[in-house]
C-alpha cells in the first residue's frame, strides 16, 4: 500500500507522516524511507543491495546483524535523506535536521 504514498503526498501538498519525531532506529529509519518513496521491501532491499528477508528483519528488530548489511542500509538511508544529519551509535540512528535549505 506504500505506493500510494507519493500520489497521497503530491495531492495533500505535505508529508501525513509526523517529522517531528525522527526514527530512532535502523528499521524505523528504512521504513520511513520506504513510505515516503512509495517502495516495498523487495525494492528497497534491491536498491540497497540486500536481501528482502535481511530487510524486513531489519525493519522489524531496528538492527541489522551484519557490519556489511549495516553500512549497505546505511548508504541507501543517507543517499536519500536530504536536509537530515545521520549519525549512529550501537544500534541507535540518531538524525537532526540541519540548517541546510532543501
Amino acid at each position: 500500500m506504500f505506493r500510494f504514498y507519493p500520489a497521497i503526498m503530491s495531492y495533500l501538498g505535505y508529508c501525513p507522516i509526523p517529522s517531528n519525531h525522527p526514527p530512532r532506529n535502523l528499521g524505523q529509519a528504512v521504513r520511513l524511507y520506504r513510505k515516503h518513496r512509495g517502495m516495498s521491501q523487495k525494492e528497497a532491499a534491491d536498491i540497497a543491495g540486500v536481501d528482502a528477508t535481511t530487510l524486513a528483519k531489519i525493519e522489524a528488530s531496528g538492527e541489522a546483524r551484519s557490519e556489511q548489511v549495516r553500512s549497505r542500509i546505511i548508504q541507501f538511508i543517507r543517499t536519500s535523506t536530504r536536509g537530515w544529519d545521520i549519525s549512529i551509535a550501537g544500534d541507535t540512528l540518531y538524525m537532526e535536521q540541519n540548517s541546510m535549505d532543501s
